[in-house]
């Protein structure tokens, strides 16, 4: 089981309550940042949203092609 840290959609704390991104639009956005190793662990995420999934997919193999 990976900590809040480890997410790649946590995007901090407060009074020790971890907070994540959500919400499709915002997922999408932290996509086209993410390295190869954060787009595996995000498809380890469940309930991943369909269009997220496919931005993720579409993301690491731009990464493993050596386009970005």
């Amino acid at each position: 089981m990976m900590t809040p840290e480890q997410n790649p959609f946590y995007t901090g704390s407060l009074c020790g309550q971890p907070f994540f991104c959500h919400s499709v639009e915002e997922r999408l956005e932290m996509v086209e940042e993410f390295t190869a190793q954060q787009c595996r662990t995000a498809l380890d995420i469940h309930g991943l949203q369909p269009a997220v999934d496919d931005a993720i997919r579409c993301r690491l193999k731009t990464l493993e092609a050596g386009n970005d």
